[in-house]
């Protein structure tokens, strides 16, 4: 009885010893997760785990600003408006609340004074 015990023991610790294998230890980031075959939480943004770690794919600014935040991104200027100071903050942005409606158009004739919200990256 102890050696069927211990060849269970034996055979078990060799199959977790397996399956920590040392591609596994060198994983760090969602793109080297992927890669490596591990499953992909259908989240957004999306999400891989392997072992006890869990990676999260990158986002664009766009995308961030768009999908994330409900913004409008303006790729020519890097600016995304219409989103809050805290979205602004979660994206590292600088944020202007009273920006004017017109200053990606320096020879605009008519422009209405209203302030919009916009984060912008340098």
């Amino acid at each position: 009885m102890k050696t069927i015990i211990s060849t269970i023991v034996i055979t078990l610790a060799l199959l977790v010893a397996g399956c920590s294998s040392p591609e596994t230890q060198n994983i760090s980031s969602f793109e080297e997760c992927v890669e490596a075959g591990n499953s992909v939480m259908e989240s957004y943004p999306r999400q891989c785990s392997v072992g006890n770690q869990t990676f999260v794919e990158e986002l664009s600014l766009q995308e961030k600003c768009e999908n994330v935040h409900n913004g409008s991104w303006l790729g020519e200027f890097q600016e995304c408006e219409g989103v809050s100071q805290d979205a602004c903050t979660q994206m590292n942005g600088s944020f202007d609340s009273c920006a004017s409606a017109c200053r990606n158009q320096p020879n605009a004739t008519v422009c209405t004074m209203q302030c919009v919200p916009v984060c912008s990256f340098n």
